[in-house]
């Protein structure tokens, strides 16, 4: 029957598979899983490949494909949908979202996480500071 998701055990299984998945791809330096059901899961990944948008799409599309075949075969998860996001091609405040809610489950180099994480960080304190500023403006 497979693997039904209702455990901490089941999603750790699914969890090595999806790990797996990224040390093939040598592109993926991080990876998250930020939702998590019982048919679909929204992936993340930090590639060392800065992708032009057309091609981190493909790359995307190719990894989410390469995980769900793998979890059909390991977990025998046949309906189970998967959808990954390049994070560098995504808005600051998805990036940050991503790595404040979602679950890292992959990281090649802890020191790269630590260079990325602080980035998005600044990035957004950045952002919410400047409109903050744009609105304080405004109202005097």
């Amino acid at each position: 029957m497979g693997i039904m998701i209702v455990d901490e055990k089941d999603k750790e299984e699914i969890f090595r598979v999806i790990n797996s998945a990224f040390l093939i791809f040598d592109d993926v330096d991080l990876g998250y899983v930020l939702d998590f059901s019982l048919d679909e899961m929204n992936i993340a990944v930090v590639t060392s490949e800065r992708f032009k948008p057309h091609e981190g799409m493909k790359f995307a599309m190719k990894l989410a494909s390469f995980i769900k075949k793998n979890l059909k075969h390991k977990c025998n998860l046949s309906n189970f949908n998967v959808n990954v996001r390049v994070l560098h091609l995504s808005p600051v405040s998805f990036q940050y979202d991503a790595i404040r809610k979602g679950k890292l489950v992959f990281c090649r180099n802890p020191a790269r996480r630590v260079m990325y994480e602080a980035d998005v960080i600044t990035k957004t304190l950045l952002q919410n500071t400047l409109i903050t500023s744009k609105v304080h403006d405004y109202n005097t």
